[in-house]
């Protein structure tokens, strides 16, 4: 497993290497999920909004205690009729559960259902075992020698393509791909994040929740590159890493149409630089913020999306996410 720079390494050589032009992360994109204003919004303008059900904070990031109820809700939509797909997500674990379980206990990331099959869809990491799985339709795919610690933030991208499905951690693929053929279906409103089914929409059990933090989750209905699992990961491990300070950074306004001011709050003045990066991963703006009064960027220009913004100075990186809007 890659460690946090050697990933920065990967994504940063890699995509330049098949040309940014190649690489387009909103091309195929059903649904994105950032929490970053505090509710489920889907960002890809397909307004497959999601809705937060029980104890499931959101600060930047979806926090799924260890119990029976957390979750959000997702429309079918971004999860039904795909053949080929890609589901993207940041991860992090809280709690293994090993054990005190009427069934196998795992860490469930997400799981969806259907009239037809409880387990549509389930992506869990088994932690006894060390193994990650892959549901899709009743039909499963696991990779052994899976080792996954706790307190640390996890880029997981899983592609399917003509049936043949893989899963990439950290930008490298674990196991040699699986043959998954079910085309998928879920019921109105039964893809969740954080728990497993084990009846339609229900049957939770605490041991099987997801007990962490989920961030950029991403739906496709088409399957990444490697190069582009690469782009995805780089966005996260420049820009969700140092989101995790407890040091923050608001946007005013936030969605902005030009101007954005910037309250850095107890940033160590006199220089920041202030990068601004595209759902790609590509660095589109740069600003050096050279004293208090100057914590404004212009994003005239841009087209409409997300933006992330990563901000550094010696000794301190924060970061944080916009909305742009050019009309």
């Amino acid at each position: 497993m890659k460690n946090f720079f050697q990933i920065i390494s990967f994504a940063v050589l890699l995509v330049p290497g098949v040309g940014f032009a190649q690489i387009d992360l909103t091309n195929g994109l059903l649904g994105y999920y950032t929490f970053n204003d505090g509710t489920a919004t889907d960002l890809s303008g397909n307004g497959y909004d999601g809705m937060v059900n029980g104890m499931a904070p959101i600060n930047g990031r979806l926090l799924i205690p260890e119990n029976d109820s957390s979750r959000v809700n997702l429309p079918a939509e971004v999860f039904t009729g795909l053949e080929d797909l890609a589901i993207c997500f940041a991860v992090e674990f809280d709690t293994f559960h090993t054990g005190n379980c009427i069934q196998t206990p795992t860490n469930t990331v997400m799981g969806a259902s259907s009239n037809f099959e409880e387990n549509e869809l389930v992506i869990a990491y088994v932690a006894n075992t060390k193994v990650f799985e892959v549901t899709i339709g009743g039909q499963k795919y696991s990779v052994s020698n899976v080792q996954l610690e706790l307190h640390k933030q996890y880029c997981v991208v899983i592609t399917r393509q003509n049936t043949l499905t893989r899963i990439y951690i950290d930008g490298d693929e674990v196991g040699q791909g699986g043959i998954l053929n079910w085309t998928t279906f879920v019921e109105s409103n039964h893809l969740i994040l954080g728990q497993e089914q084990d009846c339609l929409g229900g049957c939770f059990l605490t041991c099987q929740s997801l007990s962490g933090n989920l961030d950029e989750v991403r739906f496709y209905n088409r399957a990444l590159s490697v190069a582009e699992v690469g782009a995805y990961c780089q966005v996260v491990y420049t820009i969700i890493v140092p989101a995790k300070t407890e040091k923050s950074v608001a946007i005013i306004p936030n969605p902005v149409k030009d101007i954005a001011r910037l309250d850095l709050g107890d940033w160590q003045w006199p220089d920041v630089q202030v990068d601004v990066m595209n759902i790609n991963g590509q660095i589109c703006r740069t600003f050096i913020l050279s004293n208090q009064d100057g914590q404004q960027i212009d994003l005239s220009g841009l087209p409409s999306g997300v933006y992330s913004l990563l901000l550094s100075s010696p000794g301190d990186v924060r970061s944080a996410r916009l909305v742009h809007v050019d009309e």
